[in-house]
This record gives C-alpha cells, structure tokens and sequence, in this order.
C-alpha cells in the first residue's frame, strides 16, 4: 500500500491508492495505516529504548509531529497512474 524512504534528505513515496472498492472508504482507510504504522514505530522505540518514554509519550510525540508536518508539508511531486 506504500512505501516511503529518504535519500539525500528528499521524501521519496509509492503508494497504491485506489484498491479499496469503495471510493468513500479509501481515505479513512489510509488513516487506520497511518495509525498502525504509528503503533509499529511506537514498539519499535520501547524495544530498542526501555529506559526512554513510555508508549504513551512516544504516540504523542509522533502526533504531534504529524501534526507539524501536515502545516508545512513538502512540495509533492510526482503523477498518478491508473492500471
């Protein structure tokens, strides 16, 4: 559904968007991704730091850079296809 890695400190992004039979779904279903992607990250840095945050900390942390980003979002590039 996507892929997303840095290099050379540019945001590069395939998603896979429309593959949802609803058109009306598809935009709450990426927010369920990004949610559990946030709850991966959130694991991720309990185990690689135990002594740091607590889960809790680091979700409201991650939703508050979320919410930073999407204020001054990057200039997106880039083009749709269809198959």
């Amino acid at each position: 559904m996507i892929r997303f890695w840095l290099s050379e400190n540019v945001d590069h992004v395939s998603l896979m968007v429309g593959a949802v039979d609803d058109a009306a779904k598809e935009a709450p279903m990426w927010g369920f991704i990004l949610a559990d992607i946030a709850k991966h990250i959130t694991q991720a840095i309990r185990q690689t730091n135990p002594d740091g945050p607590d889960a809790t900390a680091i979700m409201t942390q991650i939703m508050d850079g979320f919410a930073e980003r999407i204020k001054h979002a990057p200039i997106l590039s880039g083009t749709v296809e269809k198959d």
